[in-house]
């Protein structure tokens, strides 16, 4: 029969939590096994009789800079909010329906949504996919030159329903939307549209 090889990971923990009887407990007893956890074990002890000089001040100071660095590009990384305002809501503006390519439908099931923000204007078409359920799609047309594939967010009580199969012609989707949801986010890593869809569909 076949002995049974532990995984490396499983010995590494079984050597750390047993450490001052490693040489008469041992629960495997295939050779590989037991040569593993040995080594391991005088890997250790030499690691902790090993004496390690402290770093020059000079070291401490640097590497203290770095991470101070490193946590400010982090925070100028984060994307900007915005909350664009509504311009056009299919549902009021009859004779704009269509608008930019979205479905041509006079339905009250799908209206259309124009939004601007400083930075960007967004297209976006609702539609009721099934019970309690909505599909949201749309396009973001950016004010300047920046990265142009957004991540689109979701957001109801509890739930957050995310799609990251944005183009690069600032096209997004999302299936299967509760009604509920009553936030959508689009970010492109610098900016992010912050819709307020609970407000919007609450007007009429």
């Amino acid at each position: 029969m076949k002995s049974y090889d532990p995984e490396f990971r499983r010995i590494v923990d079984w050597v750390d939590a047993n450490r001052d009887r490693i040489d008469a407990s041992l629960p495997w007893s295939d050779p590989n096994s037991i040569e593993t956890a040995m080594w391991m074990e005088s890997f250790l002890q030499l690691a902790a009789e090993l004496p390690l000089p402290e770093p020059p001040p000079i070291v401490r100071q640097r590497l203290r800079q770095s991470f101070a660095r490193l946590q400010h590009v982090r925070a100028k990384t984060e994307s900007t909010t915005y909350v664009p305002e509504l311009l056009v809501d299919t549902r009021v503006d009859r004779e704009l329906i269509g608008v930019r390519g979205t479905a041509q439908s006079t339905t009250p099931d799908v209206f259309q949504l124009v939004l601007r923000a400083p930075v960007a204007t967004v297209f976006l078409e609702i539609a009721t996919a099934a019970e309690c359920s909505r599909t949201l799609s749309g396009q973001v047309i950016l004010s300047s030159f920046g990265p142009p594939v957004f991540e689109a967010t979701a957001v109801s009580e509890g739930l957050r329903i995310r799609s990251v199969y944005g183009n690069g012609n600032g096209e997004f989707r999302l299936e299967n939307v509760p009604d509920d949801s009553g936030l959508l986010l689009l970010d492109n890593g610098q900016i992010c549209l912050r819709i307020e869809l609970g407000r919007i569909t609450r007007q009429l």
